[in-house]
Order: structure tokens, then sequence, then C-alpha cells
């Protein structure tokens, strides 16, 4: 079975609580270790921009039921692709910390110079989650 790498980014609803984030990284990091799912979460407090790696099938279902969980709108796939080997094999669901996401790095990747998912490439997005994963210890 090949190995699938999916990046989307969504916005949070209206009804989404900061004790939202702690159950999704919990519930997403034993779900994805029962399906050998690897991955990167990046949160700002407004958007989510996530990396989910592993087998078709199993990414296939995780964006699922992403897809159906309300504390996520306007739901945006910004790449989806066969690759050799997992970028993130360390973590079932590392969580970029907000202070990471600086103006620096943005700008490398935004005209803005704010974290703005939907602006992004699915170049600039894998690069993006790249960098980051390079540049700091994750949470």
């Amino acid at each position: 079975m090949s190995l699938i790498q999916l990046i989307y980014t969504s916005t949070v609803s209206e009804t989404f609580e900061e004790k939202d984030l702690t159950a999704i990284l919990a519930s997403a990091k034993k779900a994805n270790a029962e399906a050998n799912i690897t991955g990167l979460l990046c949160f700002d407090g407004n958007f989510f921009m996530q990396c989910l790696e592993g087998g078709r099938s199993q990414v296939n279902a995780t964006y699922a039921k992403i897809l159906s969980d309300k504390r996520h709108q306007a739901l945006e796939l910004l790449s989806y692709s066969t690759i050799d080997k997992r970028s993130y094999s360390q973590w079932e669901m590392g969580l970029v910390p907000k202070a990471a996401l600086s103006r620096p790095l943005n700008l490398l990747y935004t005209a803005s110079g704010l974290f703005e998912p939907y602006s992004m490439s699915a170049a600039s997005a894998d690069q993006f989650l790249r960098a980051l994963r390079t540049a700091m210890p994750l949470l």
C-alpha cells in the first residue's frame, strides 16, 4: 500500500472553544496511533492547517471524520499526493505552538506575513510545514 500525504486548512466554527483543541489532540493522537497515521497540526486560534500521512484508506477515513467535525468549517484540501516516505514519522499528531507562526516565516510563504493557509499553494503549504518541523520542538 502506498503512502499518502494530505494537507488541508479550515477555520474554527463559531462554537469552537479553547478546550476543544485539547480534545482534538487527544483523540487524534489515539486514533492516529491505531491507524498508523502521522502528522502535524498548526493552529493560530482561527485557522487550522494540518498534514496527515499514512495509508490511503486510513488517511481518507481520517479526513472524512474531519470533514464532518462541527468544530471545523470551510475546509479546503491544499494537497493530496503519494509520497515515498513520511516527513512527520515521530508524531501521531504534533502541535505547532502559535508562537512559532512568526512573521518572518509567514513572509516566506504568504503575501501579507500573516498565517493565511488559504492563500498557500500546495507546494508552499508543504514547505511551510517542513520548515516548522525542522525549526522547533513540537508539543
